[in-house]
């Protein structure tokens, strides 16, 4: 299958199956025309984004044919979540003073 990365700014997101890129790119397009606007699409794992495009955001697409991916199943409602979200690097800062 054809997998898409869209990276924003320095950010990267790889589209789910069944997104469509082309038509990503001319919301992004319109949005950057129009002085800016929050663009939504689903990355892999179900997962829902927003992205608020303008003028002066870097956003670079790529494409690499992979073979499928499980975590993608089309329901936005139950998404894949890594564990602690170790793909990005986020780090959980949950700190307990309780004692």
């Amino acid at each position: 299958m054809l997998r898409t990365a869209i990276t924003v700014n320095q950010t990267r997101f790889y589209l789910a199956q069944g997104q469509d890129p082309a038509g990503l790119r001319t919301a992004m397009i319109d949005a950057v025309h129009g002085g800016g606007a929050f663009v939504r699409f689903t990355e892999v794992g179900n997962r829902k984004v927003e992205v608020l495009v303008s003028p002066g955001v870097s956003i670079i697409f790529e494409e690499d044919e992979v073979e499928a991916d499980d975590r993608d199943t089309g329901d936005v409602d139950h998404p894949f979540i890594a564990p602690a979200d170790a793909r990005r690097g986020y780090i959980d800062f949950d700190f307990d003073f309780s004692g």
